[in-house]
């Protein structure tokens, strides 16, 4: 394992840790301005998909994992060679991270928001940093 991948593990895993501790600290605490009047931490539970769609928890949880089981298969077929794993772990402990949520608590723990228009968490950085990589790496190679 090169020193890069080893450091993205890290940080992908690092990443994945604040997630998770931030939405158990957001749960037991009020607002916390970071920004004031632009970004701030407070308890968002959205028990819809993107962009607010209301649709059943159990049919998110199933399309979710059915998504990440596709991106796997996608990924050992064929984009092996494009984009390198260490890169794929970013998406994966990002949607890992929201499907817990799903399952555990019936809506996704989101910990930021911005303008009191677009709530979101770590994991979702996640998943749109993974996706971002993809996309670099695909067009690369």
């Amino acid at each position: 394992m090169t020193k890069l991948r080893k450091v993205f593990l890290i940080i992908s895993v690092f990443v994945f840790l604040v997630d998770r501790l931030l939405k158990i600290f957001i749960s037991e605490t009020t607002e916390i301005f970071l920004i004031p009047k632009i970004l701030s931490l407070e308890l968002y539970k959205n028990y819809g998909a993107a962009f607010g769609l209301k649709i059943p928890v159990f049919l998110i949880v199933i399309f979710s994992i059915a998504i990440l089981v596709l991106i796997v298969i996608f990924i050992k077929k064929d984009i092996r060679k494009k984009i390198p794993h260490w890169v794929l772990l970013f998406l994966v402990l990002g949607a890992v991270s929201n499907i817990f949520d799903r399952i555990h608590y019936g809506y996704v723990v989101d910990t930021f928001n911005f303008l009191n228009i677009s709530f979101f968490n770590l994991a979702d950085g996640m998943i749109i940093v993974g996706l971002l990589l993809i996309f670099y790496y695909y067009r690369k190679n």
